[in-house]
C-alpha cells in the first residue's frame, strides 16, 4: 500500500484523471450536481496522490539517489563523496573503508 501511496505509478495517476473528467463531463451534460461533485473530488484525489508522490522520497528512491551519485562520483574522481556516501563500517574482502575509496579512484582510472 505504501509504494502505491508514494510511488504511484504514472498510468494509475492517468486512470483517476480519466475517471474524473468523464465524471465531470457527465455531471455538465445532465446538470447533475452530485456527478460534478464527484468529478471535482476525484480529481482532487487525484493532486493530492500525485502531490504526496511527489513529495516523499521513499528508501528506495533514496537509495537509487546515492547509488547514481555514487557511480557518479566514481567516473568523476570525487574522493570527498565517495567518502561521504560510504558507511563508516563498510567493508569488502579485505578492503577497509580507505582502500574501497582509493580502489574506486584507481580502477575507474585503469577500466574507465
Amino acid at each position: 500500500m505504501e509504494r502505491w501511496l508514494f510511488e504511484t505509478p504514472w498510468w494509475l495517476l492517468v486512470g483517476v484523471a480519466v475517471a474524473a473528467c468523464g465524471l465531470l463531463w457527465s455531471g455538465n451534460q445532465r446538470q447533475d450536481r452530485h456527478l460534478k461533485r464527484a468529478g471535482l473530488f476525484t480529481l482532487a484525489a487525484g493532486i493530492a496522490l500525485s502531490a504526496v508522490s511527489l513529495a516523499v522520497q521513499t528508501p528506495r528512491e533514496i537509495c537509487l539517489h546515492q547509488t547514481r551519485r555514487w557511480v557518479s562520483a566514481v567516473v568523476a574522481k570525487d574522493e570527498a563523496i565517495l567518502d561521504e556516501l560510504l558507511h563508516p563500517d563498510a567493508g569488502l574482502a579485505r578492503w577497509n573503508r580507505d582502500d574501497i575509496v582509493a580502489g574506486a579512484v584507481k580502477y575507474a582510472d585503469l577500466f574507465g
